[in-house]
């Protein structure tokens, strides 16, 4: 039969409850814990519950109420006290570590010791006292059910990995002139509010992994963000830096994908990668006299414009990298270099204004940037490194600066739209690939000043139909035309030049040549022949073309017959150059 019994708080309030005697005294603690009038979830879950019949404490769970001796009339008190245990240490309680789910420090206590409670998964609440001035390392590492802490204003010191792991703490504010170790905070993934209040240090990867912190503040007290203190904080919507930041380390807030816009106060100095893979930043100002290290914006695929720093003079190694959304870049006066892979990849990029201060431009510095559509390089530039316009295939016209004495390898390759072409007296040596794959390029024109042509530097321009060779020296190397019009013709082509029989692979119309079967019997395929131009010229349709992989010269039919006087049917070999076919 049920019985309706009121059962007294100790703040004189007044529960009533139904009850059956044969109902188990854990029975009616479970009861109790769910009518307890604290809203607090957690508060409810972790609270402890006694029973005072008459009172006695009814300490036997599995004992029945009727058994317990519960009456109608009988005085009945009910206690809610935190389920908590005081200890310094998981070890220090004498329990296990998965038996702590409330813990409160000691009054007496001024250090929480390393690695204290580490591995305590269950532990969901820790009372802090004003004593404490130091979290040893590792102290909370890996609770993961804890869900707030409130650190006491006098702490001074949270150690390293003090609350790594901590992958439910969904809140906490840092004292005033706190140090916070490496890693303090590292991976707490719940972690969404961040307060910090005139912070002394913060070291390496604190923050590191919170992927649900929002918005960061950086107090005024700091002078250094420290490396990846930040990093893959991915729901970072909000940064404020302070003027009295002056580095922020390296990848301080790498892959932060949810950043939008950034401010960079002046005289900073942005350390490699620090903002890397920040991927919908949109918009980003910097101070006039910041300076950046490699990598420091590469893959921020949303930022479409940019103002460099106004004292910049170096652009780093693969700063912007990546950048596919970016359209317009001026760069200022005062840079003379641009390092290596500086803009690559960045295939929205129409139209750079390169100053006239500028030196170097560094190995695959604009590589694929496929929008880019023209190109002026200064007079000041005396350096271009391999593969600086690698596969800018709406580049049009580019014109090279009497400053540059070589073309470097790949430079221009695969610059398919680029129609027009000068190469300044200044240039002494093209090297390999340097214009491979120009298949618009019609005309060209190689000064007396170049001495050197590499191996590949015009191959596959399949659309040159007029070329002029006019140095007296000129060496041109293997494949070096190769792929070219099919009716390539050249004046004044091969002058004093020295090309290998591999140079070309097409029909090469020889307006002049001077004792061409002389010169042709008296080599072998494969070796560097030099052809002379003379008072002599052939018919029109007298044409030379130069075998490709080892392939044999293929002469006029008339010069083919003079060989053949000489009693050797066709093929013929003379002089080790044989005479495979005869063209028409």
């Amino acid at each position: 039969m049920a019985m309706r019994i009121p059962m007294w708080q100790m703040n004189g309030e007044v529960l009533h409850v139904e009850v059956m005697p044969e109902m188990r005294v854990a029975d009616l603690k479970h009861q109790l814990r769910v009518l307890q009038p604290s809203a607090d979830k957690l508060q409810r879950r972790i609270t402890r519950v006694e029973v005072l019949l008459d009172h006695e404490r009814l300490q036997e769970d599995e004992q029945t109420l009727g058994h317990a001796g519960l009456l109608p009339d009988s005085v009945v008190h009910v206690l809610f006290t935190m389920n908590a245990v005081v200890c310094s240490s998981q070890e220090a309680s004498g329990k296990q570590p998965l038996e702590l789910q409330v813990v409160s420090i000691p009054e007496s206590a001024t250090e929480i010791e390393a690695a204290a409670f580490q591995d305590c998964s269950l532990l969901e609440l820790v009372s802090i006292p004003s004593s404490v001035a130091r979290i040893g390392a590792e102290a909370f590492a890996n609770c993961s059910s804890i869900t707030q802490v409130k650190l006491p204003e006098s702490l001074a010191h949270i150690g390293e990995s003090a609350f790594a792991g901590c992958a439910s703490l969904r809140s906490v504010a840092i004292p005033s002139w706190v140090a916070i170790g490496e890693g303090a905070f590292k991976s707490c993934s719940s972690l969404s509010s961040l307060s910090l209040d005139s912070v002394l240090t913060l070291d390496t990867e604190a923050f590191c992994g919170c992927r649900s912190l929002k918005e960061v503040n950086i107090p005024g007290s700091l002078q250094e963000i420290s490396p990846r203190a930040f990093s893959g904080c991915s729901a970072l919507l909000k940064l404020s830096i302070p003027d009295s930041i002056r580095e922020i380390g390296e990848s301080a807030f790498f892959a932060c994908s949810s950043l939008t816009t950034l401010n960079i106060p002046d005289s900073v100095l942005i350390d490699r990668k620090a903002f890397q893979l920040c991927s919908s930043l949109r918009s980003l100002h910097l101070g006039d006299h910041v300076q950046m290290g490699p990598c420091a914006f590469a893959g921020c695929h949303s930022l479409k414009s940019l103002s460099l720093p106004k004292y910049m003079t170096v652009i780093p190694q693969s700063a912007f990298s990546g950048c596919c959304s970016l359209s317009v870049v001026r760069i200022p006066e005062g840079v003379f270099q641009i390092e290596s892979g500086a803009f690559s990849d960045c295939l929205a990029l129409t139209h750079v204004h390169l100053p006239s201060s500028l030196m170097s431009i560094g190995e695959n510095a604009f590589c694929d940037c496929h929008s880019l559509c023209t190109m002026t390089l200064p007079s000041s530039l005396s350096h271009m490194g391999n593969s600086a316009f690698l596969n800018c295939t709406s580049l049009t016209s580019v014109r090279i600066p009497g400053s540059l004495t070589q073309i470097s390898s790949d430079a221009f390759h695969g610059c398919c739209s680029l129609a027009s072409l000068e190469i300044p007296n200044s240039v002494t040596t093209i090297q390999e690939a340097a214009f491979m794959g120009c298949s618009s390029l019609t005309t060209l024109k190689i000064p007396e000043s170049v001495i050197f042509i590499g191996c590949k530097a015009f191959q596959d321009c399949s659309a040159l139909s007029s070329l002029s060779l006019q140095g007296s020296g000129l060496r041109v190397s293997d494949f070096a035309f190769t792929g070219c019009g099919s009716d390539l013709v050249t004046q004044s082509c091969f002058g004093q030049a020295r090309c290998t029989a591999l140079a070309f692979d097409t029909r090469v119309v020889v307006p002049e040549v001077k004792d061409l079967e002389r010169t042709v019997a008296s080599h072998d395929v494969g070796e560097e022949v030099s052809l002379s131009s003379g008072p002599k010229r052939l018919p029109p349709q007298d044409v030379l073309v130069i075998g490709r992989f080892r392939r044999p010269w293929f002469l006029h039919e008339r010069v083919a017959k003079r060989c053949a006087t000489s009693g050797v049917a066709n093929p013929l070999r003379r002089g080790g150059v044989r005479v495979n076919h005869c063209r028409h």
